[in-house]
């Protein structure tokens, strides 16, 4: 082995005993958990316990990346003269119930800042977000909770352009019912050997999904009766509030979507309706298409994590088409199509459908 190879081969295993000693996935117990990772997909936080990965070199490369940061914000902070340091890496624990813990640690703890302690939890971003991340938040919330302190503060670091931003987090109780409820879940599926739903999916972080380890075995993206390659049309159905009257609306209407349905259905074609409804109409807007004799094949409804329509559409409709053969894309909104278009054009082959191009 060369020197370089040996260099290489160096940095790769030392990355990996340091990924381990950080207890990345390493030696996991059912029963103790991490903050860190209890706000992200419970199916993902599944597959960490029963069928552990190594880490990619990617994902290692973004672990020494977020160390280094961590570690020299620690440093600057030590340095300014203007907050003093108590602790770093400091270890903690939240006991949920007798068999169910929470234990991780704190980036920085800072001694008596404007008269009390606060936390300081530092992440590294590609980008500075515009509101600070709920699975940060509730990382940050619980180890407030575990230290009784009443303040955090969330720092965002873009290490491509050194910038950073910061987030006031303060100690708040609906967050603790929020974190044991998600945290009990996990571990009553890992006591029963019973795989969580595809909460990404089903939320709509399907970047979350594009990124994941367990992505084949998860299969998200896989339509359950649909087999693998089928011809898929895909039909955009809208809940629209009517300005007199209150209530909502269709478009297309009942009878025009059957037709729409029934012709696609002749054509040989699994159909898949993708229902944008307001919060307050969704579940009956479901039930009406199942009650009504539309006779489409799957139904996938707006996840909450997305405000625009189109946008959701597309991004879905890029991620099926791994999985099917996209025949037709069918919305009243011209300007959904187009951003289909523009969005999947690598991936998809769009054909007329009934009501646009």
């Amino acid at each position: 082995m060369s020197e370089e190879e040996i260099l290489k081969e160096a940095l790769r295993k030392g990355l990996l005993r340091t990924w381990r000693g950080e207890g990345k996935n390493h030696g996991r117990k059912v029963g103790q958990y991490y903050p860190s990772g209890i706000g992200s997909c419970l199916r993902k936080q599944y597959y960490d316990f029963v069928s552990p990965k190594p880490p990619t070199p990617e994902e290692l490369a973004i672990f020494a990346t977020g160390k280094g940061i961590h570690e020299a914000v620690a440093d600057a902070l030590q340095n300014s003269g203007v907050v003093s340091v108590d602790r770093i890496e400091m270890p903690v624990s939240l006991q949920l119930s007798k068999e169910v813990t929470l234990t991780g640690r704190v980036d920085i703890l800072l001694a008596k800042m404007m008269g009390r302690e606060v936390i300081v939890e530092v992440k590294s971003s590609s980008h500075l977000p515009q509101q600070p991340h709920e699975n940060h938040v509730m990382q940050l919330q619980t180890y407030l909770h575990a230290l009784n302190l009443e303040l955090g503060l969330l720092l965002y670091w873009d290490k491509r352009t050194g910038q950073i931003s910061s987030f006031r987090v303060e100690r708040d109780a609906s967050w603790l019912n929020k974190i044991g409820e998600r945290t009990f879940i996990l571990d009553a599926h890992l006591r029963a050997g019973r795989v969580p739903l595809r909460e990404a999916f089903v939320m709509g972080k399907y970047w979350e999904c594009d990124y994941c380890p367990y992505l084949a075995e998860c299969d998200p993206f896989n339509l359950n009766g649909v087999e693998k390659g089928a011809s898929l049309a895909m039909v955009g159905v809208s809940a629209i509030q009517r300005v007199e009257g209150g209530g909502y609306s269709l478009e297309p209407d009942l009878v025009e979507l059957k037709e729409i349905v029934k012709q696609l259905k002749k054509n040989g074609q699994t159909v898949c309706v993708l229902g944008d409804f307001p919060d307050d109409s969704g579940k009956d807007t479901t039930q009406l298409l199942k009650t009504s004799g539309v006779n489409y094949d799957v139904i996938i409804t707006k996840p909450l994590g997305y405000s625009s329509g189109r946008t959701w559409k597309a991004e879905l409709a890029k991620r099926l088409a791994t999985k099917y053969r996209i025949a037709t894309f069918v919305d009243n909104d011209e300007s959904v199509l187009e951003h289909v278009r523009r969005i999947a054009e690598t991936t998809l082959s769009l054909k007329p459908g009934d009501r646009g191009r």
